[in-house]
């Protein structure tokens, strides 16, 4: 038996051609191959189709009725958004010879006499064939499906349900062994490649994984979902790959799988049929050599030519298609030119370049700048300084788990809510819709759906949004690279407008969570931190949160400022780091700039040493003569000077013997001074004594009155703790009355609560006799008119009998309930509540107040100083009186030695010493003169000959300076150069230049996939001026050309189109982040950003949500959105309205420590 496997057929008016010839290959292999079954595995629309002859929908359905004249055709539902649910059921009330049937989920069918059947009981005589059908794993069916599953409406119970499912088949698939069995599936397998050549991971949500493949037990998994056709490894699964290329990303051979099938459980026989379509290229070349145009035989192409808007001017796009066109190349090729500033190949290389060092080579070879090893070696030395800064923050995987929001003012306008809990990690992966009416909260949640302090587009500081005293937004964060858990808390008192606001962000250690390094609920360690962990809040704004309306701290694309839009491609760039050399590098020089001002100012004063060193030279000379000179004429003077001082001697013994009695005398006079002194100081300190002596009974009394005192406050607080032990006593003995009281009444309730539901029953049980007592008794069958056996009637009778029997025991039972019940109210009412009596303060504490104050006034500790002074007093007196006696003596015999050394003094001869002095010192100071003149010109020749030697050094420094500002002027330049080549118009401009197509390249793929034709593409750079002044500036614009080539900037788009302009570049921009930054978000969210689009469109655009979210890999997707249709098309819809508050749970509160 063979069957013919195709899926992914994407029926649009678009593609019309390329799929009529696809369904014709489908036809002639299904013949040349007499096949027993067409299996298509899903997405055999594109999107939703009218009915109307312009959507060619008759035309399409006409081509797949005819698969059903051939052979019996089974299909499955593919992806929500290509087939919406109720698009296939068309073509099963279509008349063809052998039928079309769609497999439903946890459904066998067998292929039995040419037709497919539902298996049921023991209609498999004669099958020939046990199918399954699995369309593309959605929590919404799987759990609506009559499909065991968890108690929880999550992502585990799902994905359990959905192995039960596949494990259930293949028990299915046992209990038949006689047949073979194919399964049909559209989905993601694990190991799968993409159309992108990209592996598929274990991924988010619910996918196949092997094991669900192997657990199927069929002969053959005839898959559908991803474009590039495979067989999946250890399985018996194949992709059958789209039917056309559906853009020029798929560059596979377009085709069907013959698979023939033997014996059941034995291999089966897989064969490739292609079919005639061309398949896809994307050429980049350079404008030079643009019209190079290789051989395309075969191929359809998009031939990209990037250059300079000069060098695009000089090619004509109509002659190089038509170059490639007479190459081969099949028509719906096309050739498009892509502006930029610099050589296109090279931005590519520099991109490709991982170090410093080859980027700087790249760009110096661009920039003709040459790179010599010095450069390189400083750049690794930068590279080395700065490593910290070279390292991205990445390699960072972020999923919100858990946002608990508590006095939003959005909650409560209307909701009347004062907190709630949105846990996302009990949800499970997929795309998630929050619902609910306008003003229920769903904005206001996405608005703090994120750790920055602030809200997203609403002006006002993050407290402004909120209104409770204990306001806070708490959100959990886990980093899947690292398991790292965080928690970012904002604590805000929102009731008045000076409250404050805390700051807090923690990570889980295992026993609970603790603050990172720094924070201490201020806000400049918490945006460090959220800047370091989460990057720039601009970044997320543009990749992970789009609103409805732009912002103006977040304008929209079509509005932000060129230098905005570069600002954002630096971030998406991820060159960060070279911004950091580039300072680093700038710093170098300014240091390198300001030692050599220094120098420089040095250089200049040694200006000139040459000429310095020969004056030197003859100034010594000078100096040395000058000296001789005044050497020999003092010398004269000296001989002259020796005979005066002669006589001067024996003077001068005379005076120095006089000086001696007067200096004698003089310390005899002073003596008595000191010894005067003293005596006056005894009398003050006999006069000090005698006063304690007086003030002895006053520090007394003062010492009795503060004992006195003491023991009264004693007995104060003595008296203040019985009473306060007595206070406690009668708080002890409310709590035990009310304890008791509180028992007793919820006993009685309890007992009445059994009661309510006893007479319930008994109500209930009345109530169901009488309506079998009010059923009329007769001799005849209420029903057909009868006349009854006897049998019967006497049966009916005793029934009859029974019942209301058991009515008056009913009747008595709820009687004696009811009375029970009015006795054990009354019981309750007649509970008196225990009185707690009022806190008394101590009577006497304001006594006892005031007698700590007066003793804490009285000075104590002079009063027994005091005293003790005054004990002492007339001991110490008696001895100063015997220490003046002594001193008397003492200045009496100083007194007498005073008066012997004046007459001595007198008794001496009187010299004229004066006149001879006067001499002396006159020759004296001639000499003194000369020998000054004479150590002058020694001195200055001495200076000299050291400044000759100082001239020498300096003449040798200025040599070595010159050297110097040599090499310090060639090491600024150098590092003037790396300043400018890792700058903005340097490596940055290169790495910006060549992120533009990649950006481009993946955003124009976004916007195909939603079903709109066109390309977006981003310019850097536009050509200003005119012939020999025309270069090339920074632009920053977004292109968008639709499928007539005409090209529109994003800001003239009107708002319908400019959404889809505007959501495929975020998510380019979100791909390329992850990509540069290794930060990835995999938690994003879209605010009614599908607003300006009609019913139709909502569709397309939530393709687009379902490509951009498998492309990226996030984990979910949260959309807020009004429209219906793509309400039904989520994996699961979160009301705003069913939220609840917080789950309390003290244990796992009391493991995070807040500083106070």
């Amino acid at each position: 038996m063979k069957i013919l496997h195709t899926a992914d057929l994407h029926a649009r008016r678009e593609s019309f051609d390329e799929f009529l010839a696809s369904c014709k290959s489908i036809l002639i292999a299904a013949n040349n191959n007499k096949v027993a079954l067409i299996a298509i595995s899903g997405d055999i629309w594109h999107g939703p189709t009218q009915n109307s002859a312009g959507s060619l929908f008759p035309n399409f359905i006409e081509a797949i009725r005819r698969f059903g004249d051939v052979a019996p055709v089974a299909m499955i539902y593919g992806t929500p958004s290509h087939d919406v649910e109720g698009s296939l059921e068309v073509f099963e009330t279509m008349e063809c010879v052998h039928r079309i049937k769609i497999l439903r989920p946890g459904i066998a069918y067998i292929l039995k006499e040419g037709k497919i059947e539902e298996l049921k009981g023991n209609n498999d005589e004669k099958a020939e064939l046990l199918l399954f059908g699995i369309p593309e794993p959605s929590k919404r069916w799987i759990i609506a499906n009559d499909i065991q599953h968890g108690p929880r409406d999550c992502d585990i119970s799902a994905r359990e349900a959905f192995k039960m499912l596949c494990i259930a088949s293949g028990c299915m698939r046992e209990r038949y062994p006689q047949l073979p069995s194919i399964v049909l599936a559209h989905g993601q397998v694990q190991g799968a490649k993409t159309a992108h050549n990209m592996m598929l991971g274990t991924g988010d949500g619910i996918h196949f994984s092997k094991d669900d493949l192997k657990a199927l037990k069929a002969e053959y998994i005839a898959l559908g979902d991803i474009h590039e056709p495979q067989h999946i490894e250890g399985t018996r699964a194949w992709y059958a790959g789209s039917a056309y290329p559906l853009d020029f990303g798929e560059t596979h051979k377009a085709g069907c799988w013959i698979v023939d099938i033997h014996e059941p459980g034995m291999p089966v026989e897989v064969a490739r049929e292609e079919f005639n379509h061309p398949t896809c290229k994307h050429l980049i070349c350079h404008a030079s050599c643009a019209m190079e145009v290789p051989s395309m035989h075969g191929h359809k192409v998009w031939y990209e030519v990037q250059g300079t808007k000069e060098e695009l001017s000089l090619l004509d796009s109509d002659e190089i298609l038509s170059r490639l066109l007479g190459h081969g190349a099949a028509q719906g090729s096309k050739v498009t030119f892509d502006i930029t500033g610099s050589d296109p190949v090279r931005s590519m290389e520099i991109r490709k370049k991982k170090g410093i060092d080859e980027k700087l080579k790249t760009w110096g070879e661009i920039a003709g700048e040459p790179i010599t090893q010095d450069i390189l070696e400083k750049a690794r030395t930068i590279e080395r300084e700065t490593a910290a800064q070279n390292i991205a923050q990445g390699n960072a995987s972020y999923r919100i788990d858990r946002l608990i929001l508590r006095g939003a003012i959005g909650l409560w306008a209307k909701s009347k809510k004062d907190e709630i809990e949105l846990n996302l990690e009990k949800e499970g992966a997929g795309v998630i819709a929050l619902i609910g009416t306008n003003g229920t909260g769903k904005t206001t949640i996405l608005e703090n759906l994120h750790p920055w302090p602030r809200l997203l587009t609403r002006d006002g500081t993050l407290r402004d949004h909120f209104r409770l005293a204990n306001s806070y937004r708490d959100l959990y964060i886990t980093d899947e690279n690292t398991n790292y858990k965080y928690r970012c808390l904002i604590r805000m008192r929102a009731d008045i407008p000076s409250g404050n606001t805390e700051y807090w962000i923690f990570r889980d250690i295992g026993s609970g969570y603790a603050p990172l390094t720094g924070i201490n609920g201020r806000l400049e360690p918490y945006e460090d931190w959220i800047e370091r962990l989460f990057g720039s809040l601009n970044l997320y704004q543009r990749t992970v949160f789009v609103a409805q309306k732009a912002s103006k701290n977040c304008p929209d694309l079509s509005v932000a400022s060129k230098g905005e839009r570069k600002e954002l491609f630096s971030e998406l760039c991820g060159i960060d780091w070279l911004e950091a050399y580039r300072k680093a590098a700038k710093d170098k020089g300014d240091c390198l700039c300001e030692a050599m001002k220094k120098i420089e100012a040095k250089h200049s004063l040694l200006k000139g040493a040459e000429e310095r060193f020969s004056a030197l030279k003859s100034e010594i000379s000078e100096h040395a003569v000058t000296a001789n000179e005044k050497s020999k004429e003092a010398e004269e003077a000296a001989k002259v000077l020796e005979k005066e001082r002669k006589k001067l001697r024996e003077v001068t013994e005379t005076s120095q013997k006089k000086a001696r009695l007067i200096l004698q005398r003089e310390e005899a006079l002073k003596r008595i001074i000191v010894l005067k002194q003293k005596q006056d100081e005894y009398m003050s300190a006999i006069e000090s004594h005698r006063a304690s002596l007086r003030i002895k009974s006053q520090m007394e009394e003062v010492i009795l009155k503060a004992r006195e005192m003491e023991e009264c406050r004693a007995n104060l607080i003595a008296q203040k703790d019985i009473f306060e032990k007595h206070e406690r006593q009668k708080m002890k003995d409310y709590l035990l009355e009310m304890t008791n009281y509180t028992m007793q009444k919820n006993e009685l309730i309890s007992e009445l609560n059994q009661l309510k539901i006893d007479i319930a029953e008994s109500k209930e049980k009345s109530r169901m006799i009488n309506e079998r007592l009010s059923i009329p008794f007769g001799q005849n069958c209420p029903t057909c008119g009868q006349k009854l056996p006897k049998d019967e009637l006497e049966k009916q009778q005793k029934t009859r009998a029974s019942d209301e029997g058991s009515l008056k025991k009913l009747k008595t039972k709820l009687e004696d309930l009811i009375e029970k019940k009015k006795s054990i109210e009354i019981k309750i009412e007649g509970l008196r509540t225990p009185t707690r009596q009022s806190e008394n303060d101590f009577p006497g504490i304001e006594e006892l107040k005031a007698l700590e104050k007066e003793i804490e006034s009285l000075d104590l500790r002079r009063a027994y100083e005091v005293l003790r002074r005054a004990d002492n007093a007339e001991g110490t007196i008696t001895h100063i009186r015997k220490e003046l006696i002594k001193l008397e003596n003492e200045i009496g015999n100083e007194s007498k030695n005073a008066e012997d050394y004046k007459e001595l003094i007198e008794a001496l001869p009187k010299t004229d010493e004066n006149e001879l002095k006067k001499e002396v010192e006159h020759l004296e100071e001639s000499i003194s003169n000369l020998k000054l003149e004479e150590a002058k010109a020694q001195t200055r020749r001495e200076q000299a000959e050291r400044m000759l030697s100082e001239a020498k050094l300096n003449l040798e420094e200025y040599e070595n300076l010159s050297g110097k500002l040599k090499e310090m002027t060639k090491e600024i330049c150098e590092w003037a150069l790396i300043e400018r080549a890792t700058g903005k118009d340097g490596i940055q401009a290169l790495e910006l230049d060549a992120l533009a197509p990649s950006i481009s390249k993946i955003a124009s793929s976004l916007l195909t996939a939603s079903g709109n034709e066109g390309i977006i593409s981003i310019k850097t750079l536009r050509i200003a001026g005119k012939g020999s002044k025309q270069h090339a500036i920074e632009d920053f614009s977004i292109i968008y050309t639709n499928g007539n080539g005409e090209e529109q900037e994003i800001s003239t788009l009107s708002g319908g189109e400019a959404v889809w302009i505007r959501k495929a570049i975020y998510d380019a921009f979100e791909l390329i982040r992850t990509q540069n930054t290794g930060i990835q978000y995999r938690t994003v969210m879209l605010d009614e950003a599908d607003g300006a689009l009609d019913p139709e469109s909502r569709l397309r655009y939530m393709r687009m949500i379902n490509a951009a979210h498998k492309e990226s890999g996030r984990y979910q997707t949260i959309i807020v959105t009004h429209s219906l249709e793509l309400q039904d098309m989520v994996d699961l819809s979160i009301n705003i309205e069913d939220l609840q508050p917080q789950a309390k749970n003290p244990k796992s509160e009391a493991t995070i420590d807040i500083p106070a």
